[in-house]
């Protein structure tokens, strides 16, 4: 996706309307993983324990991903891309609408873009 900014450089922020609703959104989320049985958080900034992590971006990359973060930061990263595919699928299947969006050479990033068409319970 495309960064906006300033004519100064600077990442511009979202709207507190659009993060309130990707808030929302990212609960959502975070529900429907606790559901399946996956631990996860819902976290605006990097910090936050080791499982699945929902997070809302009010700069780049803006919106609500998912990514896995592990207890041990020098883990194999392809198990973490493992994880944050499966995190993926579980959303894709409960009728999330998602995208997988390629930001490099084997890397990705795995957005939650709108709430589910039907909530499953």
């Amino acid at each position: 996706m495309e960064t906006w900014s300033t004519e100064g450089g600077e990442a511009v922020q979202a709207s507190a309307e659009a993060v309130e609703s990707w808030t929302e959104l990212a609960n959502l989320a975070r529900d429907e993983l606790v559901r399946m049985g996956i631990p996860a958080v819902v976290h605006a900034w990097a910090e936050a324990s080791p499982g699945a992590v929902v997070e809302v971006h009010a700069g780049p990359p803006y919106g609500v991903t998912v990514k896995w973060k592990t207890v041990v930061a020098d883990s194999d990263d392809a198990a973490k891309d493992i994880l944050e595919e499966t995190l993926y699928s579980v959303l894709s299947a409960a009728n999330f609408r998602t995208l997988v969006d390629k930001v490099g050479p084997d890397q990705y990033i795995f957005r939650v873009l709108k709430r589910p068409y039907l909530i499953l319970e």
